[in-house]
């Protein structure tokens, strides 16, 4: 089979297929636009694939594309490189471009260390990436969020214009994906078996200091139809067996009228369907949260980060511990269940912080909670604290990432990028959150209470308990080997 153009989701943890995954969305839009205009275009996800590099750019050349576009987060950055310095021994004459949030965040800073990477792009790129391709690869327009090579010498257009009108967009044909199978992927989090992301918006308006997804879609917050958003739904329901949604927004609840629109035509036409989505505990309440239950919500994401008024302060979340509290009782009193995310190891953290997060989460009775180290991602708060303060130890931690072979689900799978602060074990106290939380009667007893009245529940909470465990015991084994040392 021949492909013109291949678009490639990277390996997290190259050669190791993760048990949870999840069809990548952004790839798919480039590639339904390009299809849409005549252009033969191929999706490897190689990262539900379980792929290595060289298996990812081997797949990638035996469809002889004239060019490979790779999408790049920042933990995937060293990936994509040696993908890319792969593909271009195989076949020197392929073009290759990068494009995604690390792209977005660092602009040209790429053509630093990739050397065979000719075009980057910038920001949501699915209307010049295809004007691009359409124009036979043509440098010599102004493109809008591009960068490429010109006898030895960096040209950058920066990126200025996005899409206003995201109903004029196609719905992503996942089909487009090699080997793609609906039933394949799963969710920890999903109460049906076939499911698929969707993104309703694209925008945020906020300022926290740990987050970068303005780089790619910028701060004006731009809103798909109800309508458009309920005929997707429906579609994938009817035609592809979908009954699970995971809304990749980053919060669906910006526009309170909005939402509530589309959950009226969830209701109104009774599509048996269930979803999850992210929020803000500043944005529901108990009569947003019943309406969104009766739509088919079944779960929802609050990235909570710390129970200390002083460390959400310095985030800049806007967000009091009380909003936190007040906004995870009344969805559990709604019937919704939620998944809460905390930093450990945020700029001014202390181990009485900590303590107060920790506390705060085991009070909290979320079904699922991740407890993560603060990451200075390129463009966000915690990067910029991290080079003035030296809690950074090495601002160009993306280049030379080396990530772990393992399940990526509560864990997170990458090494470099933390927070070094003085005085605190950051792996420690996530352990110690971890273990208190998980492996205690009270959350033991809630999960078999969530699986009895889910069943499909249960294949997820033995696995998910089977990963904690393993975790945990790495965890022991490798302090041991420390001591030992």
């Amino acid at each position: 089979m021949r492909a013109e153009v291949i678009l490639i989701y990277p390996p997290i943890c190259p050669g190791h297929k993760p048990f949870y995954s999840m069809p990548p969305l952004g790839v798919t839009y480039l590639a339904t636009l390009l299809r849409a205009s005549g252009i033969e275009v191929r999706i490897i996800d190689a990262e539900h694939e379980g792929l290595s590099l060289e298996q990812t750019a081997q797949r990638a050349v035996e469809f002889n594309p004239r060019l490979i576009g790779i999408s790049v987060m920042t933990p995937m950055f060293s990936s994509a490189l040696e993908i890319s310095k792969r593909i271009k021994f195989i076949n020197k004459n392929i073009h290759i471009c990068f494009g995604g949030p690390h792209i977005s965040a660092t602009l040209d800073e790429s053509f630093r260390f990739a050397k065979d990477v000719d075009y980057l792009f910038f920001g949501e790129s699915e209307v010049t990436f295809r004007a691009f391709i359409a124009d036979r690869y043509s440098t010599t327009g102004a493109i809008d969020g591009f960068a490429y090579l010109k006898d030895g010498e960096i040209v950058s257009n920066p990126k200025m214009h996005y899409i206003e009108d995201l109903d004029t967009l196609p719905y992503p044909d996942f089909n487009l994906i090699d080997n793609f199978n609906i039933h394949s992927y799963k969710i920890p989090y999903s109460n049906r078996s076939a499911f698929l992301p969707i993104m309703a918006s694209r925008g945020c308006y906020y300022n926290c200091t740990f987050c970068n997804v303005q780089c790619i879609h910028g701060r004006k917050l731009r809103l798909r139809s109800p309508e458009n958003v309920f005929t997707e739904m429906q579609q994938r329901y009817l035609y592809q067996g979908a009954r699970y949604f995971v809304f990749k927004d980053s919060s669906l609840t910006l526009n309170r009228k909005w939402i509530e629109d589309i959950c009226s035509l969830l209701i109104d036409n009774k599509l048996p369907v269930n979803w999850r989505c992210n929020s803000r505990t500043d944005e529901v309440d108990e009569r947003l949260l019943r309406i969104m239950r009766k739509a088919g919500c079944n779960l929802i994401t609050y990235g909570i980060e710390s129970g200390s008024q002083y460390i959400l302060n310095r985030l800049q979340k806007n967000l009091t511990v009380k909003d936190n509290a007040r906004a995870l009782r009344q969805t559990h009193k709604a019937g919704i269940q939620t998944h809460s995310i905390y930093i450990i190891g945020s700029p001014g953290e202390s181990i009485q912080s900590i303590k107060e997060t920790i506390g705060f989460a085991l009070k909290s009775n979320s079904l699922f909670v991740q407890f993560g180290r603060g990451i200075a991602y390129p463009r966000n708060g915690f990067y910029e604290w991290g080079i003035k303060s030296g809690a950074l130890e090495d601002k160009l931690w993306y280049v030379n990432e080396k990530p772990l072979h393992r399940e990526t689900f509560l864990i997170n799978p990458h090494c470099g990028g933390g927070l070094n602060l003085p005085g605190i074990d950051q792996e420690y106290w996530i352990k110690k959150a971890v273990i208190q939380y998980y492996f205690r009667f009270r959350y033991i007893c809630q999960l078999i209470y969530a699986s009895v009245k889910n069943p499909y529940l249960v294949i997820n909470a033995l696995v998910s308990m089977v990963i904690l465990v393993k975790w945990r015991l790495d965890k022991e084994s490798m302090s041991k080997k420390s001591c030992k040392n």
